[in-house]
């Protein structure tokens, strides 16, 4: 599920994102790659690139026209000036060479959603605060395979960032059939991001969704009657250690009992309230959660413990995965999967298989500081959880009970030490 580019697309991609360090904000490359899938070839698109001097002026008509017309881009003009570049000393030059670029190397319909993804990659590399709305897609591809979301089923992301985990779940639905499809979900607090997640799902061609703005701790968008909506599957990775949440804050949001029956995190971090509100909006009898987290999570005492411990007593935990150190672009903090489920398998039910995967890693191809998740780390991890058995090095099958001796510390590392070279 990675890029389909071609070596001349990605080269053409490159010399575009070296246009918009200069005179220009880079999301007016995604916006120029946007535009040009929403708009038709013939009467659209090349008008609107072989409009010169009035391209300016044409690419704020197209942005109106196009938020005009979707209510879920309404904010798209607040964020997309184009209009403000006549002022600008070269830009207008600038737009000119990134129209002619997106002209001239074949991007078409069907290439034009993985150049998006491309761009979403590599500014989040490039730039640090765009990192902490992206997901690398190996964690992602990871997440997906564990969950294996499955036709007509719907996917959820309280958390939707750019909207990654969406994407990848309606492709890896559809990827053996065309006809099949699921239904996304996503609420997100940033108006950016929010646009970004919107346009993205749109340049790939995805119809089957909702998404929504605004502050999914206090007011989630995804009620019916009064009552949350429950998904077949969850999928997100929400922000760590989100200061600001505690008792007195999340009583003040909608349905606050029916979403935090376990206790309310501190003021410091709201990491176990997203996982309380994710396990409240799931399908109970179906039902599958796999949510990105700081590992500190894992074994934080206070709030946090007792709303753990409680978690564990009541059997919802199915699996913890330790991840590499440094494979997020804007942190070299530690992370992990916890993965949940209401009505587990008899295979795992009073038991949850913690799986140290630190040392499942590569080195990244385009920076020594960070790392990489490949192919073969991705297939031993996702084997390992399907197995659902001790692996010397990397896996262990604990009880409830065994978590409890453990003063309800889940983090795999205090279950079973890793090692560099484990054959599964």
């Amino acid at each position: 599920m990675e890029a389909n580019l071609s070596e001349t697309q990605i080269s053409a991609l490159k010399r575009a994102a070296d246009i918009t360090r200069a005179r220009i904000d880079y999301r007016y490359l995604l916006a120029l790659v946007f535009i040009k899938s929403k708009l038709e070839p013939a009467s659209g698109w090349e008008k609107l690139s072989a409009s010169g001097s009035d391209l300016l002026n044409d690419l704020s008509k197209a942005t109106a026209e196009i938020a005009g017309n979707d209510p879920s881009l309404k904010h798209m003009n607040n964020y997309f000036d184009f209009a403000q570049f006549s002022s600008v000393k070269g830009a207008s030059e600038s737009l000119r060479q990134l129209v002619e670029i997106l002209n001239s190397s074949e991007f078409n319909s069907n290439s034009l959603g993985d150049a998006f993804e491309w761009l979403l990659k590599y500014y989040a590399f490039t730039h640090t605060k765009e990192g902490e709305a992206y997901t690398p897609r190996e964690v992602v591809n990871l997440l997906v395979k564990i969950a294996n979301p499955r036709d007509k089923e719907s996917v959820y992301d309280p958390a939707m960032g750019y909207g990654g985990f969406l994407i990848y779940s309606h492709k890896w639905v559809t990827k053996d059939c065309a006809a099949c499809d699921v239904n996304l979900y996503g609420q997100e607090l940033s108006a950016m991001a929010h646009i970004t997640a919107v346009m993205n799902m749109q340049v790939h061609k995805i119809t089957s969704y909702y998404a929504y703005m605004d502050d999914t701790l206090l007011f989630p968008r995804t009620q019916e009657a009064g009552k949350l909506k429950k998904f077949d599957v969850i999928l997100s990775n929400p922000p760590w250690n989100l200061y600001g949440y505690d008792e007195n804050v999340l009583k003040k949001g909608d349905l606050s009992g029916e979403r935090y029956p376990f206790g309310y995190t501190s003021l410091e971090s709201a990491d176990w309230a997203w996982i309380q509100h994710a396990l409240a909006s799931t399908d109970q009898e179906n039902g599958r959660v796999g949510l990105v987290m700081d590992a500190e999570c894992l074994s934080r005492p206070g709030p946090d413990k007792i709303i753990r411990s409680k978690i564990v007593d009541a059997d919802l935990l199915e699996a913890v995965i330790l991840l590499p150190e440094r494979i997020f672009y804007h942190t070299q903090s530690s992370s992990s999967i916890l993965v949940f489920r209401p009505s587990k398998p008899s295979k795992t039910k009073n038991s949850v298989v913690l799986i140290n995967a630190s040392m499942e890693k590569e080195s990244h191809r385009e920076s020594k500081r960070i790392n990489y998740l490949g192919e073969d780390n991705i297939s031993r991890i996702v084997k390992a959880y399907l197995g659902f058995n001790n692996i010397n090095g990397m896996a262990h099958v604990a009880t409830v009970n065994d978590i409890r001796k453990k003063d309800y510390n889940i983090n795999p590392s205090a279950y079973v030490s890793p090692m560099s070279d484990v054959e599964l």
